[in-house]
């Protein structure tokens, strides 16, 4: 925005133009994926730090492969909006005041298992901010045993940095824990098929009768 003035007296004039500078907002995205027997628990929490200004409204895109209701949190909320933009959802959610230095927003949904005994994880992406860094802790719940697909260019880190983000203790035993990097493809967690027990197999045993002739020759039948 820009504002402008004419400043004139009886010895002195002059024009004064004041420019506000747009605020610059970095996000960081921290999400949590915990695979239970009916599904996944996912969790994201959305940090942001504004410097040159403050922001009253946020913006996010979220990939729709989660189960509704999406549950948003964050201090001071007074309106949320939701509309379809192909197959994903556009958030946008209206603060009761300006915020200047951070803010925080945790989404929570379901995840429903897909196709092939897979499950997509989400994907939340801040709209009009300069900067995002993203983060990805995988848990599982169960007897089952998955892998992650769509990390194997991404770079594992420290799962007890999580805590940061999520008061819940982190296992030692989760299925993983990155940063994601752009370019950041499609992540899913699939289950693997436990390998079928082979048939024994049986064999066939030939039985001899064999005695000697008197000449010393075995005969075997």
């Amino acid at each position: 925005a820009e504002s402008q003035f004419d400043i004139a007296t009886s010895d002195f004039a002059a024009n004064l133009k004041i420019e506000r500078l747009a605020p610059r907002v970095l996000a960081t995205v921290a999400s949590r994926i915990l695979v239970e027997e009916d599904g996944a628990e996912w969790i994201s929490v959305v940090d942001y730090q504004v410097t040159d200004g403050s922001f009253d409204k946020i913006e996010l895109r979220i990939t729709d492969t989660i189960m509704p209701p999406v549950q948003i949190a964050g201090d001071g909320i007074y309106r949320r909006d939701v509309r379809r933009e192909g197959a994903d959802q556009m958030w946008t959610i209206q603060l009761d005041e300006p915020h200047w230095s951070s803010y925080r927003l945790v989404l929570r949904a379901r995840v429903d298992v897909g196709q092939g005994s897979t499950l997509p994880v989400p994907a939340v992406h801040p709209v009009r901010v300069a900067d995002i860094q993203r983060y990805l802790l995988a848990l599982n719940a169960t007897e089952d045993k998955y892998e992650i697909r769509g990390v194997e260019n991404q770079r594992s880190v420290p799962s007890d940095g999580f805590s940061k983000w999520f008061s819940e203790p982190v296992p030692k035993n989760a299925l993983g824990a990155f940063e994601l990097r752009e370019p950041v493809g499609k992540i899913e967690l699939h289950r693997v098929q436990p390998a079928q027990a082979m048939a024994p197999q049986s064999a066939m045993l030939e039985r001899h009768r064999a005695w000697l002739r008197p000449a010393g020759a075995i005969v075997a039948l």
